[in-house]
């Protein structure tokens, strides 16, 4: 059963929520008031196209029973309904539903739809308003807005709702300045941990700002760690290389002197990467560089590993190959090759004396 709702037309801002009062409104925020009380009934709250709304607040009255969630539609066009975030009044812990009488704040942004529906079997009568706080606050005026979240412990949350206190100790500020200046955020004094962490853990859901202070690089980073990024005067994040940022500058290579042989020859014992190699024949004859995915020198007669075979050019004068690739191949064994006259995954020509290269792994 669809109840019915009031719209009130009046635009007005998200205030914070006194204690013990209800949901109140400044300049620029919707308001809807509904009733439900089975769990048939929804209550909408209006989203004009090309307006976006930020925020809404909720509070529920009455004496009733039941589940309550406030779910937002990403499309238009349609698809399924999702609980959204909400904060209760004076608490850190992100909710999807409530159960009793009280006053939340949540994210809309994005939603082409809002609406409060009960999820569980209800009893009595249940009275939801709705306000809505339109993305870039402020109420029309074009005027900053500071937000300081000021609370006993960590970690730091800026959350509409509560009230509004003196700063202190613990408390968190974040303070934008002039366009193109940096944005400066920072804990109280003595708050970040020796290694220039919060030595916290951030809540497990809901939106969350982590801070970390670096004085040093790490001198080892396995996947996933996490470090500190860098950025420019005006807030643009950026990356310097370090020496094993780039593969190309931290290559390992494998020396290609040839003999009178098959020249068979083991560069890594293990799986690595292949990036390319060079190589310049200063004789009259074709030879073949031939690769291997093995962990020992190859036995060149043989086609197991057998990968690849790469024609060097032949000139007296000296020819060559030059073969770089940033993007490598995989050899999961080992790497290794055969120098020999033939191209033949089983060739065992002897190839000669006077072709010099290099291979080059990772």
């Amino acid at each position: 059963m669809m109840k019915r709702a009031v719209f009130v037309s009046v635009l007005l801002l998200l205030p914070a929520m006194a204690s013990g009062q209800a949901l109140t409104r400044l300049a620029s925020s919707p308001q809807v008031v509904g009733t439900m009380t089975t769990e048939a009934d929804v209550i909408t709250f209006p989203i004009d196209v090309g307006i976006g709304y930020g925020s809404i607040g909720v509070e529920a009255r009455g004496t009733w029973t039941g589940t309550v969630e406030i779910q937002c539609l990403a499309s238009r066009a349609g698809g399924t309904y999702v609980a959204i975030q909400l904060l209760p009044r004076a608490s850190s812990t992100p909710v999807t539903s409530f159960t009793v009488n009280g006053q939340w704040s949540g994210s809309i942004t994005g939603c082409q739809a809002v609406r409060a529906t009960a999820t569980a079997a209800m009893t009595g009568t249940v009275t939801i308003t709705m306000i809505g706080s339109f993305a870039g606050g402020g109420g029309g005026s074009g005027g900053p807005t500071t937000v300081t979240a000021n609370q006993g412990t960590s970690p730091w949350i800026v959350a509409g709702g509560g009230t509004a206190g003196s700063p202190g100790a613990a408390v968190l500020t974040v303070q934008g300045v002039g366009s193109g200046t940096a944005v400066i955020v920072a804990p109280s004094s003595g708050a970040f941990a020796s290694d220039g962490t919060f030595g916290l853990t951030l809540p497990a859901t809901g939106p969350a700002i982590g801070l970390r202070a670096e004085t040093t690089t790490p001198t080892a980073v396995t996947d996933g760690q996490q470090v500190a990024s860098m950025a420019d005067v005006s807030g643009r994040q950026f990356v310097v290389n370090g020496a094993t940022d780039n593969p190309l500058v931290s290559l390992t290579g494998c020396a290609l002197v040839s003999a009178a042989s098959t020249n068979a020859t083991n560069c890594k014992a293990s799986a690595g990467n292949f990036y390319g190699f060079r190589a310049i024949n200063t004789t009259a004859t074709l030879y073949y560089l031939r690769m291997y995915n093995l962990a020992s020198a190859p036995t060149c007669s043989s086609a197991t590993g057998w990968v690849e075979s790469i024609p060097i050019p032949a000139s007296t004068s000296g020819a060559g190959i030059v073969s770089f690739n940033i993007h490598s191949e995989n050899y999961s064994t080992g790497i290794g090759y055969c120098f020999t006259g033939g191209s033949s995954s089983t060739d065992n020509t002897n190839a000669a004396t006077g072709v010099f290269g290099r291979l080059f792994y990772k």
